[in-house]
């Protein structure tokens, strides 16, 4: 397994960028023959008063766990230039967003906000593996509290500065835990059963 950077995405200084921010503490996790997750911590004390910068088209999603409730004003984000207004957003709470819809996102309080990266080739080579369905979308309410991504989070953070603080296998496994989280809990066809036709059939 390396860590190393891969082709410009929506993850580490470049996400930075677009949420205005001058740096962002990043890890990228890869396999030697497998697509990548990178890891992204946004941080600022001011929160982000101005809705973030357009993100180009990826064929990503972006899993963003919030480590800070919205402020009291709540969350706004756009999808698609598309409107809505999150008034409670608590810590531990998850946001998806497809890469292909231009998210953006405003919040005028404190954020400490950690994104997940995953491009959809390193789902579809996950549901191979695992001989399921391939992932079209993932489906999540803004706001809602996923206590295992969050304990995961909080697990997996020293490493963002210290990348060498756990070893590789510990890291490749963490990559595995997270996409089988994933696509159990927001891909709605992960749990249809992969079928196979032949002559026999």
């Amino acid at each position: 397994m390396r860590l190393e950077s891969h082709q410009p995405g929506a993850y580490g200084g470049q996400m930075a960028k677009y949420f205005r921010l001058g740096k962002a503490d990043s890890l990228v996790i890869s396999a030697a023959s497998k697509p990548p997750i990178a890891i992204t911590r946004l941080v600022s004390n001011v929160g982000l008063p101005e809705r973030t910068a357009s993100i180009p088209s990826e064929k990503a999603f972006v899993v963003s766990i919030h480590l800070t409730p919205a402020s009291d004003r709540g969350c706004d984000i756009w999808v698609h230039d598309r409107y809505s207004r999150i008034p409670v957003w608590p810590s531990g709470g998850v946001g998806i967003y497809d890469l292909q819809s231009n998210p953006r996102a405003r919040n005028p309080g404190p954020v400490d906000w950690v994104h997940y990266h995953i491009p959809r080739s390193t789902l579809d080579a996950f549901t191979d593996d695992a001989e399921r369905p391939r992932i079209e979308s993932l489906r999540c309410l803004y706001g809602t509290v996923d206590p295992v991504l969050h304990r995961m989070t909080q697990m997996v953070l020293p490493s963002l500065q210290d990348p060498h603080r756990f070893c590789e296998l510990f890291l490749d496994y963490f990559r595995l835990l997270f996409c089988a989280h994933i696509a159990r809990t927001y891909a709605p066809s992960f749990e249809v059963i992969k079928r196979f036709s032949g002559k026999g059939a």
